[in-house]
């Protein structure tokens, strides 16, 4: 908290200095967001939406998404992130948060396409093979499933993603509820 305080005060002190300069927007509203100032970071996140540099406007929209997530608003988080993604559809942090948002809603077969489409881009990225793997053994396809959280020790075996699949592993059956029985 103290070191988010501190950025804040930095970030604050750079958008007094340079009003015109999206960017420090961005950064400030990821601080404001951080500590919990929703309103603030919100209007951060709008100036930075009218910049002329589509990076910008895409930080924007993640950080809104993420926003949104927190307010517990998954509608409306589904909606930044995929503004988001129609500026860079090969954002992989729109396409997890555009996942967590459908997934929250009970949407679980496209926010396991998201979690895909995150690993096409990224083959070794931990975080998409552990939702995407939550996502299937949820949906029943456990033996699918498992095999991403498999993948996800893998590539995350002393870190906290791979910790969370271990967890997993240990919790669902090995079996694959949807497979026939002989």
């Amino acid at each position: 908290q103290g070191r988010i305080k501190e950025a804040f005060a930095s970030f604050d002190r750079a958008v007094g200095l340079d009003k015109e300069k999206p960017l420090y927007h961005v950064h400030r509203g990821m601080a404001s967001l951080e500590l919990g100032r929703y309103d603030d970071a919100e209007g951060d996140f709008q100036v930075a939406e009218n910049s002329p540099e589509l990076e910008d406007r895409i930080d924007a929209a993640i950080n809104r998404g993420r926003l949104k997530q927190r307010q517990r608003d998954f509608a409306a988080a589904e909606q930044a992130f995929s503004v988001a993604l129609s500026r860079d559809p090969k954002s992989t942090a729109a396409l997890i948060g555009r996942g967590i948002a459908r997934e929250s809603r009970g949407e679980l077969e496209p926010a396991a396409q998201d979690y895909l489409e995150v690993i096409r881009l990224e083959p070794r990225n931990a975080e998409a093979h552990l939702r995407l793997g939550l996502a299937l053994v949820t949906m029943k396809k456990t033996a699918l499933g498992r095999r991403y959280l498999e993948r996800t020790i893998e590539l995350d075996p002393t870190g906290e993603t791979g910790a969370k699949a271990r967890l997993l592993l240990e919790g669902s059956s090995p079996t694959d509820s949807n497979s026939p029985r002989s």
